[in-house]
């Protein structure tokens, strides 16, 4: 029972090519999608296309819709060879333990398995506002509480693959959207601590604290008003 590690990748440095030799070098199976990175990137994907399967496209479309492109490459291409997913950040946000530990832990399950890191920590306050925000709000639409639903550290069985593509979102709401969804049809999430990392007090971040945290908290606000509306009817 094999393995797949899927990363959506933006303007990679060298920790991405780490990342992917000590993923090799364990023996899983590594999807790396290119989510329109600068042409300055080409040589480190280059590079990880000697352990990696490689994909992308030209212009940048947000981590949800990198992460469809690659359950889809995965369901079209690998599914006969490997029988989890996990995705993870590929910016050394994830420590390769964790992201072992995951992997065995959804092949226990066979079900969604939910990395969870330690936000009573010190981190930066751009985090910690999407956290925040994040965890209370779904906590009130949902009525489940998950310490951090903002982690991309997560397992699927690969059976998972159109499900996980037919879920709404691009950009970082996508990630809060598959817990919604699993929520709502009755999916089991089961949730494994992991260690919190920011590298740089994380500088090299995308996510957008504004921005982003509106995003987020619109799609959350919208699957609490549908499910009230539901409810009354």
């Amino acid at each position: 029972m094999k393995t797949a590690v899927l990363l959506p990748v933006y303007n990679p440095n060298e920790k991405f090519l780490q990342l992917v030799e000590e993923l090799h070098r364990l023996g899983y199976v590594i999807v790396a999608v290119n989510d329109g990175s600068l042409e300055r990137c080409d040589e480190y994907f280059k590079r990880a296309s000697k352990y990696a399967h490689v994909i992308g496209y030209k212009d940048n479309k947000g981590k949800g819709y990198a992460l469809k492109r690659g359950f889809e490459y995965i369901g079209n291409n690998l599914s006969e060879e490997v029988d989890y997913i996990v995705t993870a950040d590929s910016d050394g946000q994830h420590a390769l333990e964790d992201i072992e530990r995951v992997a065995k832990l959804t092949k226990k399950s066979d079900g969604i398995v939910l990395g969870m890191r330690d936000l009573s920590e010190k981190i930066p306050i751009k985090s910690r506002i999407g956290n925040d925000l994040s965890r209370i709000v779904y906590t009130i639409v949902t009525g489940v509480y998950l310490r951090d639903n903002q982690s991309g550290l997560r397992g699927f069985p690969v059976r998972l693959c159109q499900w996980l593509q037919d879920i709404p979102g691009n950009k970082y709401e996508y990630e809060l959207n598959e817990l919604v969804t699993a929520h709502k049809e009755g999916m089991k999430v089961t949730g494994i601590d992991i260690k919190t990392i920011y590298e740089n007090n994380n500088k090299g971040t995308h996510f957008r604290p504004i921005h982003d945290t509106i995003r987020i908290q619109r799609s959350l606000w919208s699957y609490g008003l549908i499910s009230a509306w539901l409810y009354t009817l």
